[in-house]
């Protein structure tokens, strides 16, 4: 048996408020793998001065964080700067049970876009790179190697994405998102049932939910998805952790599958 745990959480642009919060809803869980949301300890323009700190404790507070809880943690994205450059990555480190950082998937897709919201326009391709390499990684639980997938938000609308995935091996793909309201309501539970019926794999998707200042508003909803399509387990918009077991040997050879991976056609 597999617990997989994911925060779903209205982060501000207030770090050390976020990981206080964070800390706080997982107090006396037990879990093999923690998910936390897209952007988890800085998201949106709070109207106070925000307290903040380096990208190394950052590292050092998730390295922590998965250390004290006893389980491999895949913290959302933060910041990631780069040398010598104005803009920074979006950088989701994964962490094992010790703390030790065992991989580093930067988001390839950015998010630019006009919403018929409040903000209005987003366009993170101001602040970010994009990143350029998929990332799947190994772990061992219940004494069976797992091969974990990560796709962040916007990722979800390119399939492409997922077909490399699950060429690498990819048996479960985690989704952290900060998905906005107005196409969350849309298109956020269709777009990730069909990745998961697509490529025949579990689907764990971590959202941000609610006001996170005057202007952005994000969906919630997080879930996971069975490859066949259908939702195992959900939340609403709350603040809450979202707990789910499975079977180890569902996910290395699910029982309802219908993938078309294998038929893939190149033109």
């Amino acid at each position: 048996m597999i617990r997989l745990s994911c925060v779903q959480m209205t982060s501000t642009n207030d770090v050390v408020e976020n990981l206080a919060k964070i800390k706080s809803l997982l107090k006396n869980q037990e879990m093999d793998v923690l998910v936390l949301p897209e952007m988890c300890l800085a998201i949106g323009n709070k109207y106070k001065k925000p307290l903040t700190i380096s990208f190394e404790q950052s590292i050092n507070e998730l390295s922590e964080l998965a250390k004290s809880n006893n389980t491999i943690l895949i913290a959302g994205t933060i910041k990631q700067p780069q040398t010598g450059q104005c803009k920074n990555l979006a950088g989701c480190f994964v962490f094992d049970s010790l703390g030790a950082e065992i991989a580093n998937y930067q988001k390839i897709h950015l998010f630019d876009a006009n919403v018929n919201d409040k903000q209005g326009a987003y366009r993170e391709s101001d602040h970010y790179e994009s990143g350029t390499t998929p990332v799947v990684f190994d772990v061992c639980l219940n004494k069976q190697v797992l091969k974990i997938g990560i796709a962040i938000c916007y990722d979800l609308r390119f399939s492409l994405l997922f077909h490399e995935l699950k060429k690498r091996g990819a048996q479960l793909i985690v989704v952290p998102a900060a998905f906005v309201y107005e196409t969350g309501k849309a298109h956020w539970e269709v777009l990730l049932k069909a990745r998961a019926i697509e490529f025949g794999v579990y689907i764990f998707a971590c959202n941000q939910t609610g006001w996170h200042d005057k202007s952005r508003q994000t969906f919630g909803h997080s879930m996971l998805i069975n490859p066949w399509g259908d939702v195992v387990d959900s939340l609403d918009e709350q603040e809450a952790i979202l707990n789910c077991q499975l079977e180890t040997s569902e996910l290395v050879n699910p029982k309802k599958i219908l993938s078309s991976f294998n038929h893939t056609i190149e033109f």
